[in-house]
């Protein structure tokens, strides 16, 4: 599913819920699939997303769920997103994986985009390691 279809209809694609106390606000996770951003996701991890309403409100280099459409056909992928080399209505969406190099797309293409928060392992680690401080 693209991230306009998670969150149009937010419980039609429901597979599960997950609870952590005191965890950034969220508006969904998905499973990752690939290795365009190993080792820092794997496949089989979940991330979590915040919807972002403009895409001119977008930090240089950090790394979003990008939501686009190519030659008819709709992508859902995790990339850090950059400034292209393009120029304005374009921007360069680079994987971790120095196997995978950048791709440079029109930001008319971009249909949706979540901020990327976190790994679910990362926060329940995170909030573990908090409850053994305590």
């Amino acid at each position: 599913a693209n991230l306009r279809t998670l969150m149009g209809d937010k419980t039609a694609n429901i597979l599960g819920r997950i609870s952590i106390p005191n965890i950034p606000s969220c508006d969904g996770a998905v499973y990752v699939r690939g290795d365009s951003m190993y080792p820092l996701l794997k496949t089989g991890d979940i991330v979590a997303y915040k919807m972002v309403n403009d895409i001119q409100s977008l930090v240089d280099g950090e790394m979003y769920l990008v939501n686009l459409e190519m030659d008819g056909d709709e992508y859902l992928t995790v990339k850090y997103v950059h400034r292209s080399n393009k120029g304005e209505g374009w921007v360069q969406l680079a994987s971790y994986n120095p196997h995978h190099g950048p791709m440079d797309v029109r930001v008319e293409n971009v249909k949706d985009i979540g901020n990327y928060i976190e790994r679910i392992d990362e926060m329940i680690e995170r909030k573990e390691k908090q409850f053994l401080c305590s």
